[in-house]
This record gives C-alpha cells, sequence and structure tokens, in this order.
C-alpha cells in the first residue's frame, strides 16, 4: 500500500513539474517560473533529466559526466528504481528540492512565491538604501579595504594581491542584488569608468580586457588625498576664525564710536 501510494506521489510531482518544464534556454527574470526533474538510479547513480511523460515510459537526457545529452527511456514498470528531484527556478531563485517531501511541503506552502516576495522587499529596501560611490578616491578605500580583508584570511604579511574580474568587483563593492537595481546598467558603466581611470594614473592595474589589480601607490594617493583634505578643513576653519574676530572687531569699534558720540 505505501509503495503504491510513493509511486502515484512520484509520478504526479513529475507531471506536474513537466508542465513548467525548463526550456533548453532561459533567463533569470522576475517572470521565471520552471520545474527541472531528475531522476537518479539508486543502485548505478544514473541521473537522467525527465524531457517528457508517456503512458509507459519517462523519456530524459543521460548525465554523461559534463552535461545531460544522451537520449534515454526509463520504463514506469522501473519508477520504484529511481528517485527523482526537482530544481525550482522561481523569479531570481533557484531551489533545489532533494525528495517528494521537500517537493510537496514547498509547494504546498508557496514557499517559492514567500520567498519571492520577501526578495522583492529585500530588493527594494537594497534599491533605496544603495548609495553608489561615485567619487575616485571612495572606489580607492573600498579596494583598500577589500585587499585588507583578503589578506587578514591569507597569511596577512605574506599576502600581495591578485587580479579580479569587474563583476567580481561590483559584487564586492554593493552585493548581488546590485543587478536587480533599476540604474544598474547606468551604475555599472560608471563603476568601469572610475576603475579604468584609476588605472590610467596607476592606482589600478589592468589586466586584460575585464580584469583589475590594486597598485600599492593607492595608499600614496589616499593619504595625499587626506592630507589635502585637512589642510582644505584648516585653511577653511582659519578664515572662519578669522572672520568671527573681524566681526567682533568691528562690532567693538562701532560700539566705541557709540560710546563716544553720546
Amino acid at each position: 500500500m505505501f509503495d503504491w501510494l510513493a509511486r502515484k506521489a512520484k509520478l504526479f510531482s513529475i507531471r506536474k513539474a513537466l508542465k513548467r518544464k525548463t526550456p533548453d534556454q532561459f533567463h533569470f527574470s522576475s517572470e521565471a517560473d520552471y520545474f527541472a526533474t531528475i531522476l537518479r538510479k539508486r543502485d548505478t547513480g544514473e541521473e537522467v533529466l525527465v524531457q517528457s511523460f508517456s503512458d509507459s515510459t519517462i523519456s530524459g537526457l543521460a548525465w554523461t559526466g559534463e552535461r545531460f545529452e544522451d537520449s534515454v527511456e526509463v520504463p514506469l514498470s522501473e519508477i520504484d528504481d529511481w528517485s527523482v528531484r526537482f530544481r525550482r527556478y522561481y523569479g531570481f531563485m533557484t531551489i533545489n528540492y532533494e525528495n517528494l517531501r521537500d517537493f510537496f511541503y514547498a509547494e504546498c506552502t508557496l514557499y517559492p512565491q514567500r520567498q519571492h516576495v520577501r526578495g522583492w522587499l529585500s530588493q527594494t529596501t537594497y534599491n533605496y538604501r544603495t548609495r553608489f560611490r561615485h567619487d575616485r578616491i571612495e572606489v580607492l578605500r573600498k579596494l583598500v579595504d577589500l585587499h585588507l580583508t583578503e589578506a587578514e584570511k591569507n597569511t596577512g604579511l605574506l599576502f600581495t594581491g591578485s587580479k579580479k574580474d569587474i563583476v567580481e568587483l561590483l559584487s564586492s563593492f554593493y552585493g548581488n542584488r546590485i543587478y536587480g537595481h533599476p540604474n544598474h546598467e547606468a551604475e555599472s558603466a560608471r563603476f568601469r569608468l572610475i576603475l579604468e581611470s584609476l588605472a590610467e594614473t596607476g592606482e589600478v592595474k589592468k589586466h586584460n580586457m575585464h580584469e583589475f589589480e590594486l597598485n600599492a601607490g593607492a595608499v600614496a594617493t589616499i593619504s595625499n588625498y587626506e592630507l589635502e583634505e585637512r589642510r582644505h578643513k584648516d585653511s577653511v576653519r582659519q578664515n572662519r576664525l578669522l572672520l568671527v574676530v573681524t566681526i567682533v572687531m568691528a562690532v567693538a569699534a562701532i560700539v566705541q564710536a557709540a560710546s563716544v558720540v553720546l
């Protein structure tokens, strides 16, 4: 009895998933809503990506070690010899259901939809709070911070840095939610221009087309900038003090002149 129910549940879940079968090519978007169904033979570990379902067989592509490629058919009479798992693509999320229990629990409790709403709220908050770095020094300081954080995890004193591709750097600066920001395209283009500018002046070294590496001269650039900032602030402070003294002296002179007249 139990085996019969388990078989029915397995076949039902496969049929349901195939109604939203993952296309051969697709892009993650807010409209994505697909399933990939994978059978795994219990004794050999053979895996099959399910493509279609008939009254007597399940057709799919067998895993070749690199991708699902070779066409195979699994008789329904042998379905008990196979376990099933699902990969759910919903919006920008990928959710793995490792067994039937995960599948039915998630689908019955609307887990993907709930996670989608949570993600939407998080993305909205991220979009509202994110402040992009439009200044060369801001970007340079963040690059130094990333270098030091990486050095702490990689021998510290002996760490010499490494080149990173621009996509990795953008994610390190702003997190992966940057790709859902409405201004992503414009801000990522601006970010690249700043990196290119830093490469032109020597604070960053450019490798190939899309890889950048921090140079030690960045520390000197930041130090010189901070020194100039302090000098500027001191100058502004002195000018303000001079203005206050001038006003006080003028008021004192006016008061003195008025007392003489009176």
